[in-house]
């Protein structure tokens, strides 16, 4: 359900969704790349805090990676949740409901 209203906010915005991994086994739920070479990173985790927090850890290191490799950063980083508010955590990663995603 979420790669389907990700997709759906993609083609809109003239780009799609990708899945990310790594030779070494690294990889990111969701980028959503834009035709004009943006991009977003976007991580599910419907669990509780402890998975939120796996999110953000996962989503600030490949955040690391891409500055060191000098390639230029995501427009945003966002991490779905089952339920609860919209929030921004540390490194401005915005925690959203699924519920606020609609097709």
């Amino acid at each position: 359900m979420i790669i389907r209203d990700l997709s759906v906010y993609a083609q809109y915005l003239s780009g799609q969704i990708e899945h990310y991994r790594d030779s070494n086994g690294f990889e990111c739920g969701a980028v959503m790349r834009l035709d004009n070479g943006k991009y977003a990173l976007i991580e599910a985790k419907l669990g509780g805090e402890g998975f939120i927090n796996e999110g953000r850890k996962n989503l600030l290191s490949l955040r690391q990676r891409i500055r060191e490799s000098g390639e230029k950063e995501p427009l945003f980083m966002m991490i779905v949740t089952a339920s609860g508010p919209s929030y921004t955590i540390e490194g401005g990663i915005h925690v959203v409901p699924l519920n606020i995603l609609k097709a």
